[in-house]
């Protein structure tokens, strides 16, 4: 089996979630015995011609793709000189199944109908609702707060997006129809599509994407093994991003507010905004470190009592599993997936990141109370490893590869245009790769 999964980025240039799992995945696909290549995009300078680089990293066959990236949303649903440079990456790498699991700004979408052509198998693993969503997490920062009504008309995405309440420009709402159209049509193109988690499942059903097509597949993670630490004192940790939805501010007020023997422990990436530094600066309990690696995962768990997830939105969290695979109960937001990961009062506890006074009151009961960490330790059952689901997908993989395939026996070379064997369906995908 020749496997490519395709990324909007990768751990070379961003340790973001989807990056490490692909990254992950990918070797534990191969310690199965899949051969795997990856496709991704970096970004380039502005006005530079995009261009495929193939390389060995980390370990693993790349095609990276260098192109500037044009920050509107999504709204560029097709590009012919990346649909170009695919095909050579299809070509080259010989694959026979295309695994996507993130285009976000830099892919366009018309790269399903591409795979598609090719007469490849397509999976997709949806890991955020960027196909309902321009704003990828059904988050708006300007407000801080999530999108209640959901992606229902290209006009209300339009207005989210760009211009808040007001008026906004026919042409605008018609590149929202245009991009809803495209998205549905790649999500059509695939043969099996998954997510992690119901609470994605229920956006995208809500945004008129087909109900029971998606799969509920949680997604595995490298365990961490970070043995306890005898200590005096009830240590907190944050890992994320400094950003408006990963709400960093609101745990530290929270923090600031609880007296005792504690401290909270900060490790981020990007920059910390002047109502954080504020906070910290005034609690000597508090400390903030820079971005850490994989490497540097088994001692700060070891380091942290609990670890707290303070977010106004997220899909399936892989900090939180991280953290429970190390034997660290989560303090978590009571939003998005992240109930399917937390249980309340069993692995951890969960709370109403809106509400100014809820996480107070359980970061003063573990203080108080260190024993009950100790219970939600105990409570923390087996979490699934990325090679448990490197081998559910390597079944998948083996299902949906027809038998010639995989023994070598026949190969049909990517094609730009669709031929009189097509189906229904992929005509349907042509033409809307053509048109949009």
């Amino acid at each position: 089996m020749r496997v490519m999964l395709v990324s909007h980025s990768f751990v070379s240039d961003w340790r973001g979630g989807v990056e490490v799992y692909v990254h992950d995945m990918a070797h534990a696909l191969q310690d199965a015995g899949v051969d795997v290549s990856i496709f991704y995009s970096a970004a380039a300078a502005a006005g530079r011609e995009p261009r495929l680089i193939h390389r060995k990293e980390f370990g693993l066959k790349v095609y990276r793709l260098e192109t500037p990236v044009n920050h509107d949303f999504g709204l560029t649903v097709r590009n012919e000189s990346i649909e170009a440079l695919f095909r050579q990456a299809i070509s080259k790498s010989d694959c026979n199944l295309i695994h996507f699991h993130h285009t976000w700004i830099a892919l366009p979408f018309s790269l399903f109908g591409v795979a598609k052509q090719a007469k490849l198998p397509v999976h997709l693993t949806l890991h955020d609702a960027w196909f309902a969503c321009g704003r990828t997490h059904m988050f708006i920062p300007e407000r801080s707060e999530s999108c209640e009504t959901g992606p229902d008309t290209p006009e209300r995405c339009a207005r989210c997006v760009f211009s808040g309440s007001g008026e906004v420009a026919p042409a605008l709402v018609e590149a929202f129809a245009r991009r809803r159209d495209a998205a549905r049509a790649a999500f059509d193109a695939c043969d099996l599509v998954t997510a992690p988690s119901r609470y994605l499942i229920g956006i995208l059903e809500g945004a008129g994407f087909p109900a029971g097509h998606i799969k509920t597949t949680p997604l595995g993670v490298t365990p961490v093994h970070a043995p306890r630490q005898k200590r005096e004192e009830v240590v907190f940790g944050f890992l994320g991003t400094f950003s408006r939805l990963k709400n960093a501010e609101h745990m530290a007020r929270s923090f600031g507010r609880v007296e005792g023997r504690a401290r909270l422990q900060i490790h981020g990436s990007g920059s910390a905004g002047p109502d954080l530094m504020s906070e910290i600066e005034r609690d000597p309990r508090m400390n903030i470190s820079g971005p850490y690696e994989a490497a540097d995962l088994p001692q700060i768990l070891s380091g942290i009592d609990v670890l707290v997830l303070p977010s106004l939105s997220e899909n399936y969290p892989v900090v939180a599993r991280e953290a429970l695979s190390a034997g660290v109960p989560v303090l978590a937001s009571r939003v998005g997936g992240i109930p399917e990961i937390v249980s309340h009062e069993k692995n951890g506890l969960l709370f109403d990141p809106r509400d100014p006074n809820e996480l107070e009151y359980w970061l003063r009961q573990l203080i108080s109370q260190p024993e009950r960490i100790a219970e939600l330790r105990a409570g923390i059952g087996a979490v699934k490893t990325i090679d448990q689901d490197a081998h559910e997908w390597r079944s998948r993989y083996k299902e949906a590869i027809p038998s010639e395939r995989r023994n070598g026996l026949q190969s049909t070379p990517p094609s730009s245009t669709p031929s009189g064997n097509h189906s229904p369906l992929e005509h349907g995908v042509a033409a809307l790769v053509r048109s949009v």
